[in-house]
């Protein structure tokens, strides 16, 4: 369920996964986008900037006119999680060149 604080502004739900919610508005005034979906600062709108506190997830919309608002859910502990692989698979690969293992002994 999508909608605004506005009664001018209309929402259309056209996407809902885990990680990906599409809307399509209509912004008449500048508004807050509501979504019934939990608030979390890891969602990154591609229009207006996420608002409110810890309870629900809302998009401020500043632009007026017809557009697809985009919410993708990119968790920073993800990034930096893979970031220490990488650093962690490089510097091992590293030290295998560096170090090579000693063959059997004949």
């Amino acid at each position: 369920m999508v909608f605004f604080e506005e009664s001018a502004n209309h929402a259309e739900l056209t996407t809902f996964t885990p990680n990906e919610i599409m809307v399509h508005v209509t912004v008449r005034r500048p508004g807050v986008l509501v979504i019934n979906q939990i608030h979390d600062c890891d969602w990154r709108p591609s229009e207006g900037a996420l608002v409110g506190d810890s309870t629900i997830l809302a998009v401020s919309l500043p632009r007026v006119g017809e557009y697809d608002v985009r919410l993708r859910y990119a968790p920073s502990l993800l990034f930096i999680g893979l970031g220490v692989s990488l650093a962690m698979a490089v510097g091992g690969g590293a030290l295998l060149l560096l170090f090579p293992a000693a063959g059997p002994q004949g």
